[in-house]
């Protein structure tokens, strides 16, 4: 008979009472395909006279109300033939790979995978017991100290073990869904061979699924998106691309090419909400490019696009398009950016001729200095025909008649001869100004 002391768990749900006797317990959190949501997990081991289990079910599930819900697992837990008499002592969670360690009393560890409950590895790692351990985040492993005191750091080597999975355990499936979980090497022929099997099977679905978690993305390709666009729909079912990309929204983050094809048709349709849906979700992966797309439809929208793919040009030229004046200047101070206001000012006079004089004064009369020099703010007003613009803020900017200003005063007076004479003959007529040059503007003494 085995004769240890056991953990105690009960559990309370509408007034009942269940208890669980273990040798061992631990929570996790576990994302199960095609939720939003991670599950909370409880992990329990146990061994009695007659089996020794791992049990793992999710708790509070019903909180997270139509989301997938883990599928309870119960496997057996193995102990070879020199450690009859053993059992389990600890459990701790490796959460970047998903999986369970298991340490016994007499020193063997035994990983789990939290979704399917398969046994992965199983070694002697100590002679000793180890009393206590506890996760090692600095390598997503555990470490533990036995009663000789010596330290033990225990992890998954990353480089060998899908090899190991598909080689020795031969579990295709389960080498696609670590190598997804945790994005590791070895693995890169078996997902494009499970991808093809299940495209030419029909299975778009799941062949959505095996290119989401392809290791470092390597099916997530424009060549990818073709196949679906190109697939033909099945009778009672979405079109394939949309199959594709509902399981890459789940997934999480679509990255730059994927974010751009989704948002083209929902751009071509207007529906700019399921655009600010996906951007509140961090679904999208802002770019410049993504950008110039939706601001063919929503400038507010496009502002917020650029501003988190830093593309300063572009949102400077929103910012202006909006008449939003005074933050393109706070922008361009708190990033370091340079703007072309020449540039600026010449596009905002074709697309929002009633903001130039305001944004012109902003920029002449700025706390750290003019930020655009005169005569060129002159000759871009001057080309796009906006003389009277051009006569009003010069006159706010020459009314100190300063003999300094004599050159601005000199080509005010002679735009205007050109081109509103009686304009010109009002000022003079005013003597506002005393320093042209009389003799340019042919203006007796």
């Amino acid at each position: 008979m085995i004769n240890n002391k056991m953990k105690n768990i009960q559990k309370k749900k509408k007034k009942t009472h269940k208890n669980k006797k273990g040798h061992s317990m631990v929570f996790a959190s576990f994302k199960v395909n095609g939720a939003t949501t991670p599950s909370t997990l409880c992990c329990v081991a146990m061994r009695n006279e007659n089996m020794s289990k791992l049990h793992i079910v999710e708790v509070g599930g019903e909180k997270r109300g139509n989301e997938p819900k883990y599928q309870r697992t119960s496997v057996d837990i193995y102990f070879p033939q020199e450690a009859v008499t053993d059992f389990p002592l600890s459990m701790q969670i490796g959460e970047k790979y998903g999986v369970i360690y298991l340490i016994t009393q007499m020193g063997y560890i035994h990983v789990y995978d939290l979704e399917t409950g398969a046994m992965i590895y199983m070694n002697r790692i100590s002679s000793e017991t180890i009393f206590v351990t506890t996760q090692n985040k600095n390598n997503n492993g555990i470490i533990g100290v036995n009663r000789k005191g010596q330290v033990l750091t225990i992890t998954i080597n990353e480089e060998t073990v899908i090899p190991y999975i598909v080689s020795t355990l031969k579990n295709l499936d389960l080498a696609i869904s670590l190598t997804g979980r945790a994005n590791l090497p070895g693995a890169e022929d078996l997902f494009m061979t499970q991808f093809n099997r299940y495209f030419e099977q029909g299975n778009y679905k799941q062949a959505a699924i095996i290119a989401s978690n392809s290791p470092g993305q390597s099916l997530r390709t424009a060549q990818t998106i073709n196949m679906f666009k190109q697939a033909p729909q099945q009778q009672g079912s979405p079109a394939p691309i949309l199959q594709y990309f509902s399981v890459l929204l789940d997934k999480g983050k679509l990255n730059a090419l994927e974010s751009i094809e989704l948002a083209t048709p929902v751009v071509q349709q207007g529906r700019t909400q399921l655009i600010e849906r996906w951007l509140k979700e961090n679904k999208l992966e802002c770019s410049e490019e993504l950008g110039d797309l939706v601001r063919r439809i929503d400038t507010m929208l496009a502002l917020s696009i650029y501003l988190r793919a830093t593309a300063s040009e572009k949102v400077v030229q929103c910012f202006a398009e909006l008449g939003q004046f005074g933050k393109i200047i706070a922008y361009s101070k708190k990033f370091d950016y340079k703007p072309n206001y020449p540039m600026i000012l010449s596009n905002l006079i074709q697309i929002n001729a009633e903001a130039v004089t305001p944004f012109v004064q902003l920029l002449l009369n700025d706390e750290s200095g003019q930020l655009i020099e005169i005569p060129t703010m002159m000759e871009i007003l001057l080309r796009g025909g906006m003389i009277q613009d051009l006569t009003q803020i010069m006159l706010d900017v020459l009314k100190n008649n300063k003999e300094e200003e004599g050159p601005l005063q000199t080509r005010l007076l002679e735009i205007n001869l050109n081109t509103a004479p009686r304009v010109a003959d009002a000022i003079m007529a005013q003597e506002v100004f005393s320093h042209y040059d009389r003799a340019k503007n042919c203006i007796p003494m």
